[in-house]
């Protein structure tokens, strides 16, 4: 397993472990399910997709970690960016 894969599986397992009191149980096994094939994208965006499609407010920590995530995966989406910094509450 190369460097930036255990990047992403440790940012991802620091993230899901940050949103277990935000995410249902189904939708954590949701994500975990693409992350136990190794389709790190398709987390991601399910991830995002459960945020903002059930209006989940989230901690800029999170959204710091999912911004490193798209990052690291090379992933720039605008769109989602933009919808998930309406998510965000500052503590």
């Amino acid at each position: 397993m190369s460097c930036l894969h255990q990047n992403v599986e440790s940012l991802f397992s620091e993230l899901i472990h940050s949103l277990e009191r935000t995410f249902s149980l189904a939708e954590i096994m949701e994500v975990r399910s693409f992350l136990d094939y190794g389709e790190y994208g398709v987390a991601l965006e399910s991830l995002t997709g459960i945020i903002v499609e059930e209006n989940k407010a989230i901690a800029s920590n999170i959204f710091d970690a999912i911004e490193k995530l798209s990052s690291l995966m090379d992933i720039d989406n605008a769109e989602m960016r933009t919808s998930l910094r309406e998510r965000v509450i500052f503590l």
